[in-house]
């Protein structure tokens, strides 16, 4: 289970690989993302403060995405029909997975490494840009 070991998830940890079905079924790994820092997001539809944080994530995206930084998504929701109406709703244009667990976010540098936890806001913002 891929939160089991959350909170044995530190800052300056390996982010353990993981792979997951994407909203089209497609198999994408934690690994394919290797050279890029990720911000490993769990959400879901029926959670406000994830919503309020992908429209966030929706606006900063495109500064970011083309400067190495990528967003792998994992939705909780059990409907399909929710998540893809909320992914559609919030924009979202980054990586997308099913699963079940617990919301929260990691920020992974470009060599694997859990550089961030539970980032949001602002707070993202200022850590990304000192990454530039």
């Amino acid at each position: 289970e891929l939160t089991s070991n959350y909170q044995e998830i530190e800052i300056g940890s390996t982010a353990p690989d993981f792979t997951l079905p994407d909203l089209n079924g497609k198999s994408v790994s934690l690994s394919d993302f290797e050279g890029k820092t990720v911000l490993l997001t769990f959400w879901a539809s029926w959670c406000p403060t994830c919503r309020a944080e992908n429209k966030h994530l929706a606006d900063i995206y495109p500064e970011y995405k083309d400067k190495g930084f990528e967003i792998l998504a994992v939705s909780l929701d059990r409907s399909r029909t929710n998540w893809e109406k909320a992914v559609e709703k919030d924009g979202i244009v980054w990586t997308q997975y099913g699963v079940y667990a617990t919301p929260t976010t990691f920020l992974i540098d470009s060599s694997g490494i859990v550089i961030g936890k539970d980032l949001r806001g602002v707070e993202l913002d200022q850590k990304l840009n000192s990454l530039k």
